[in-house]
């Protein structure tokens, strides 16, 4: 009976201590909330939220236009090129994954992840949702 006694008493602690602990956390939710609305010095309110334009055509994008550091070096390109024959030469065609495969067909064509970038931002979003889930 007794060791009864203590285990509901102990699990009534337990249920109350998980009350506070949820109480003290919608207190601590709820002040920074106030905070992160407030109104400024000038009497404009400021706010978390993010907006996000639907055809952000004037936003930098910089990975286009890169210029690599193996494209600016001709002496980093020469060794470039050199080791890609290298590793040509040493490669085993038998252990090639599909993931390899592919990777080797899309740079016969011409593609990196840059121009795949590119042509996925390319048009509405309806159509670059559906270019990127054909790929």
């Amino acid at each position: 009976r007794l060791q009864t006694d203590l285990e509901s008493a102990q699990r009534e602690r337990e249920e109350k201590e998980r009350a506070l602990m949820e109480a003290m956390a919608n207190i601590h939710v709820k002040e920074h909330e106030s905070e992160e609305n407030d109104i400024g010095e000038n009497g404009m309110s400021y706010d978390a939220e993010l907006t996000q334009y639907e055809n952000a055509e004037d936003m930098a994008r910089p990975e286009e236009e890169r210029i690599t550091e193996a494209e600016k070096n001709i002496t980093l390109q020469k060794q470039l090129e050199a080791l890609q024959r290298e590793l040509e030469e040493s490669k085993d065609a038998q252990k090639a994954t599909l993931n390899d495969v592919l990777h080797e067909q899309n740079v016969k064509q011409g593609r990196d992840k840059y121009k795949t970038l590119k042509q996925i931002r390319s048009g509405n979003t309806k159509h670059r949702v559906d270019q990127f889930e054909a790929l």
